[in-house]
């Protein structure tokens, strides 16, 4: 009989040590998700075999999960320099593709290579009317050479170009516009007789020399 009670209390004991380390695990495990990876399983050093074999599993997923998302941590800051590198670089290869830059006297020139979307066309745009209050130039080159293709969105976003310059009282020329180019502006209906054009850069400088002459 008394044999028998003391199985019963050593029974109940490790029954009791087993749910205090299942409770010893859920805390942990719960200190784990609020973002605690530093948290581990602690059963005591009484607890029997079993539980402490519990509290080392479950700590070794612990720590490779800590290690894991301190990888995926290092991954993310590294994709988010790289994103921000390349969006600096990208910023400044627009702005590198198409400089305003002063070729003559009170005279400005805006090279333009490739087609023309609106993001690109607000940039030149804005970058060209930044200039213009910034200088005494009186007349604008666009110079749209490598422009070989054009598209409505790109015709169109030269056509606002050139506005958006004459509005502060600035004459623009456009030189090396292709037959292919011209047709476009056809096609979306651009008045062709508020741009001046020419087809070589060199003689539309040579007309705003002599324009600029004119006027002295």
């Amino acid at each position: 009989m008394t044999q028998t009670v003391q199985e019963g209390a050593g029974g109940e004991r490790a029954h009791g040590e087993s749910s205090s380390a299942v409770s010893a695990v859920v805390a942990t495990v719960a200190e784990v998700i609020k973002g605690n990876l530093r948290a581990r399983v602690d059963v005591g050093e009484g607890a029997t075999e079993s539980s402490k074999a519990l509290a080392s599993a479950v700590n070794q997923l612990i720590v490779a999960w800590r290690d894991s998302e301190l990888r995926a941590r290092k991954t993310k800051r590294a994709l988010e320099e790289k994103v921000a590198t390349v969006e600096t670089q990208a910023v400044a290869i627009r702005e590198l593709s198409t400089p305003v830059m002063a070729i003559w006297r009170d005279i400005l020139l805006v090279p333009i290579v490739g087609s023309i979307d609106k993001r690109r066309g607000a940039e030149i745009t804005t970058e060209l009317l930044h200039q213009l209050s910034q200088s005494t130039a009186k007349q604008v080159i666009v110079d749209v050479t490598g422009v070989q293709l054009a598209d409505e969105e790109t015709a169109d976003q030269l056509v606002q170009l050139v506005r958006s310059a004459a509005l502060l009282g600035t004459r623009c020329v456009v030189t090396g516009m292709s037959p292919a180019v011209a047709q476009t502006f056809v096609a979306i209906g651009a008045n062709l007789a508020e741009l001046r054009t020419h087809r070589t850069l060199e003689m539309g400088l040579r007309d705003c020399i002599n324009e600029a002459a004119s006027i002295t």
